[in-house]
């Protein structure tokens, strides 16, 4: 009976053993077998996740630099967008995900679900999203309602540039991509001030892109770019800008291009282009309207150029103002060649000849210079080399070395002919003559601003040479003067203000040949004449045939441009040089100019304290108000409504909340069909103005 419990009790234990070793061996080959997988088979796997969950490097993306005008307004800055993607394998409720973004970017679901297919790669559901957008949907995912649909999701942030002013100085400021890279006009010229430095953190991420962990010891910060300010004022920007595209209207012209200086200084306040762009949407425009033709082009510049060999007659006492000039009766025969003036003359004194523009005139003075005077004062006033700007593709303009001047090369040059120059060439020349006779370099950027504060670059007046005698800049100050009261400049005279300036109209080389029918009209002036404070340059391409005047295309719109600018808020500071002491000692006329130039002040009803009393014009004031030009004129708190037909939404705006007027806007469009008042109505500072949008029904 022992024997068989103590066999039967046995056989149980080898059982157990048998099943131990069994389950044992089991595990030793799953163990082996997975080691294998491990080691060999997986290896590639293995490899593959633990480079997923790898240190990287993550760039930190430096802020590109601001662009401001000289007082602050910002022209160029950076706006906040991100792209939303994801993987359809990481989005656990695809549908009710696509539902909430479409609804919330107003968007068809149906276009999600197209982008992602059933692909496990990542992939972007939207791009360019706004920061606000964005914001509004993270505002819903922290609501547990919502919070799942959102699981999966990436959000990208990105730094697009921005041009809050849209096309106003778009040829001047370029553009930039979404790399942060410049690729024309000041943001590329400045490109490496603006771009700053990105920094980079080292960071461990799993397989799906999501942060495990950061170094922090490996960091580098980043260096944000700089700010430039600029010496362009916003607001002459923005008039200089209308008068050009009014005056290519009017004359029914290609293009336009303007600038406008400080003669004093050589700071360029304002720099136009017709057509223009706008950069925050540069790649529609062509490269055509993209260039900056105020430094890029080059032209013959006509009558503007008289000045030249005039100075030069001046400076080396080859002849006065009143010498007598032999005007042939509008007929000369010179080298066989029939030169003609528009108006007969047979005598005229130097200052005439300027007056009038006679092509006789002139060509007798260079003859009377020589060729070598005239070149030598040719390159004094900076032709044939570039500015010294150093703007993006400025070009020097071609003065023909005088060794190969021709026989009647000297006379057509003095005309303005057979010589090429840009426009802003051409503002630089009449700044020496406006401020006492010394070629400054014209300059746009006026300092460089650190993301600290810090000032780490200023810009100052440049001297480069004197040019002619401070005694003949006050006569030709004077000629020109006489050119806009009494000559072929009256369409820039302007009552009260001293306006000097001279037109110019040259024929387009076209095909090598003088075109009989295309031309380029210029003007080009000064104010105050004896104290000169602006000075405007504004040439129009290709005005209608009968229009391509000077006198009619160009005069006008630097009329225009000085008199919005006297009536702006910001004019007082140019005229710093007058007080109380010199009209003293000044003279009755210059008294009259400068009360007058005193009177334009214009206040913002925001600066000043609310109206106790209304102030009524006087009967003086009155008469002044009636016949005012279509322009601006503020008198003890009251205004005299301007003509703000044809100019744009954006810019009648402006001028109204400059003259401190409240107003409303009828009807849609760009543009200023008409106005309630009418124009030269006296208002008071608290009326209201209606525009009327020139699709209004």
């Amino acid at each position: 009976m022992r024997r068989r419990e103590s066999s039967a009790l046995k056989n149980i234990q080898r059982k157990r053993l048998n099943w131990v070793i069994v389950i044992v061996s089991a595990t030793v080959s799953l163990l082996v077998f997975r080691l294998y997988q491990l080691q060999i088979a997986d290896v590639k796997k293995m490899r593959h996740l633990a480079e997923s969950q790898a240190i990287e490097k993550e760039i930190l993306p430096a802020q590109r630099g601001r662009i401001l005008d000289r007082t602050g307004h910002i022209l160029a800055t950076n706006l906040i967008t991100y792209d939303i993607g994801g993987r359809i394998i990481d989005i656990p409720y695809p549908n009710a995900t696509f539902q909430l973004l479409g609804k919330q970017l107003d968007r068809n679901p149906e276009t999600y679900i197209k982008k992602v297919g059933l692909a496990n790669s990542f992939t972007y559901l939207e791009r360019d999203v706004s920061y606000q957008k964005v914001q509004n949907l993270k505002n819903l995912a922290t609501n547990p309602e919502y919070r799942s649909y959102f699981r999966g999701l990436r959000f990208d942030e990105l730094t697009a540039r921005l041009y809050p002013l849209e096309s106003a100085a778009g040829h001047v400021l370029g553009f930039s991509n979404k790399q942060r890279e410049g690729l024309a006009g000041l943001e590329l010229q400045f490109n490496s001030l603006l771009k700053g430095q990105d920094g980079y953190q080292m960071v461990k991420k799993d397989e799906k892109g999501r942060l495990l962990s950061r170094s922090p010891n490996q960091f580098k910060q980043k260096m944000d770019g700089s700010d430039l300010v600029l010496t362009i004022e916003k607001n002459y920007q923005i008039i200089l800008e209308e008068e050009v595209q009014r005056a290519v209207a009017r004359a029914g012209a290609k293009a336009g291009m303007g600038v406008l200086m400080n003669p004093n200084t050589g700071e360029i306040l304002a720099m136009a282009n017709f057509p223009n762009f706008n950069p925050n949407l540069y790649s529609s425009a062509p490269d055509e309207i993209r260039r900056n033709r105020c430094v890029t082009d080059q032209y013959e510049p006509g009558s503007i150029y008289k000045v030249v060999p005039i100075a030069a007659a001046l400076e080396e006492k080859v002849l006065s103002p009143q010498s007598k000039i032999n005007c042939e009766n509008g007929k000369w025969k010179i080298y066989n060649r029939i030169l003609n003036d528009t108006h007969k003359h047979e005598w005229l004194a130097v200052e005439e000849v300027l007056s009038e523009s006679s092509n006789i005139g002139v060509a007798k003075i260079a003859q009377n210079i020589g060729k070598e005077l005239h070149f030598a004062f040719s390159q004094r006033f900076g032709f044939g080399s570039v500015t010294g700007s150093n703007l993006i593709g400025e070009t020097p303009g071609q003065l023909t070395p005088i060794e190969k001047w021709e026989p009647l090369s000297n006379t057509q040059i003095a005309m303005g002919h057979n010589v090429t120059v840009s426009l802003l060439q051409i503002a630089a020349a009449y700044s020496a003559i406006a401020n006492g006779g010394v070629l400054l370099k014209p300059y746009i950027l006026k300092s460089v601003v650190r993301p600290d504060g810090a000032i780490s670059m200023t810009n100052e007046p440049t001297f480069i040479r004197r040019v002619i005698s401070a005694e003949t800049a006050e006569i030709l100050r004077n000629m020109l003067e006489k050119t806009v009261s009494e000559g072929t400049g009256k369409n820039a005279y302007i009552d009260k203000i001293r306006v000097a300036g001279k037109t110019g109209t040259a024929q387009k080389v076209i095909d090598g040949r003088y075109s009989q029918r295309e031309y380029m009209a210029s003007f080009v002036g000064f104010f105050p004449a004896n104290k000169p404070v602006l000075v405007c340059a504004i040439t129009i391409d290709t005005p209608e045939y009968g229009k391509h005047y000077g006198s009619y295309a160009a005069a006008p719109a630097v009329k225009n441009v000085f008199v919005s600018i006297i009536n702006s808020t910001k004019f007082n500071h140019l005229f710093a040089w007058i007080n109380e002491a010199e009209l003293e000692n000044s003279s009755p006329e210059d008294q009259e100019i400068a009360l007058a130039s005193s009177s334009l002040n214009i206040t913002r009803k925001s600066d000043q304290a609310p109206f106790e009393k209304k102030n009524k014009l006087n009967k003086e004031d009155k008469q002044r108000a009636e016949k005012n030009t279509p322009s601006i004129l503020a008198v003890s708190g009251t205004v005299v409504m301007p003509d703000l037909s044809g100019y744009s939404m954006k810019y009648g705006q402006y001028l109204l909340r400059e003259l401190g007027l409240r107003y409303t806007v009828q009807g849609g469009g760009k543009r200023i069909l008409s106005q309630k008042p009418v124009p030269k109505t006296v208002l008071d500072c608290e009326q209201m103005v209606t525009l009327i949008g020139d699709d209004a029904e």
